[in-house]
């Protein structure tokens, strides 16, 4: 699953989005890596889909698009799973099907897709 860009998420999926990326939470979530941390290994993104609230035996499969996004990134792209309404994204985050299918990603605006929340902004 990748992030929609900014116009295709709902405005309060996007509120959501950047509560997570603002979480303090979020520096202690995998021990060595940072909120701009790329290629954050299997380990942590499954942490990273646990900590957003989907089941972790739901873990999609981590790829090379999830090696290429930062830890923020993935934050936000975790908070859709866990709250967009369509079937995919809550059978993948909630349901007993096992792990979503990996879509190729959208393009997207690497930084934009955060509505600008990603960066120094953050103090971090």
């Amino acid at each position: 699953g990748g992030l929609a860009g900014g116009s295709g998420t709902p405005s309060d999926i996007q509120q959501m989005q950047q509560q997570a990326v603002r979480d303090a939470s979020l520096d202690s979530l995998c021990p060595g890596k940072t909120r701009q941390s790329t290629d954050i290994g299997a380990e942590c993104w499954a942490a990273v889909w646990a900590a957003g609230g989907c089941r972790a035996a739901n873990v999609p499969q981590y790829e090379s698009w999830h090696q290429t996004q930062t830890l923020e990134i993935l934050v936000a792209d975790v908070v859709q799973w866990a709250n967009l309404p369509d079937d995919r994204h809550k059978q993948g985050c909630y349901g007993d099907a096992g792990p979503p299918e990996n879509l190729p990603a959208p393009p997207q605006p690497t930084q934009a897709a955060l509505g600008g929340a990603g960066g120094a902004g953050l103090g971090g």
